[in-house]
């Protein structure tokens, strides 16, 4: 199979999402956490993109079994998924950590309001935070062009603070000289 080289096509699979909106998804992997400090189970899972311009990106959500707490309510989050999927009958008792492996591979629609600021090896992160979960949606995924991932700048290029490498971000085609034809390299 022959390759098609595009210099304007360079987004890496598994990236973050580059606006908030309504977002189809698979539930990729789950992976159960045993429990938190408070004594409650937990699971995170991670989300994919399946359609439109960020297709591939990742959501992580850690969702928390807080039915026996003082004041539960993370609880309704797992319901909200479940509710979405289809994944279980109403009234069903699964085990959390039974739940998280029975779920991955079911497909849902994500709704991205807000980005939650983070930090992971000393640099600033824009988390994705999930607002609602529904049913996939027909018509494909649905971003909110009026509420940008602070990560991104417009032309879909990460900012100094969030470039992984260190440096400046990958400049654009504007800003790159061309080749001479007569040394590719650059060499003399």
């Amino acid at each position: 199979m022959a390759f098609t080289f595009n210099k304007k096509d360079i987004q890496l699979a598994g990236a973050s999402l580059h606006f908030g909106g309504d977002y189809n998804v698979i539930i990729k992997e789950t992976e159960y956490k045993g429990r938190t400090r408070s004594d409650q189970e937990y699971f995170v899972a991670t989300f994919e993109v399946l359609d439109g311009e960020d297709m591939g990106a990742h959501i992580t959500q850690v969702f928390i079994d807080d039915t026996d707490s003082e004041k539960p309510f993370r609880y309704r989050e797992i319901n909200a998924v479940l509710t979405a999927t289809n994944a279980i009958q109403d009234g069903v008792t699964v085990e959390i950590r039974d739940l998280a492996k029975g779920i991955i591979g079911q497909q849902l629609a994500v709704r991205v309001k807000d980005f939650e600021e983070g930090s992971y090896n000393g640099r600033k992160t824009f988390n994705p935070k999930i607002a609602d979960y529904a049913p996939l949606m027909k018509d494909g995924s649905k971003p909110d062009k009026t509420n940008p991932n602070p990560k991104f700048n417009n032309n879909k290029q990460p900012v100094p603070a969030a470039n992984p490498f260190g440096g400046a971000p990958i400049p654009s085609d504007d800003e790159i000289p061309p080749f001479p034809d007569d040394d590719p390299f650059g060499t003399k």
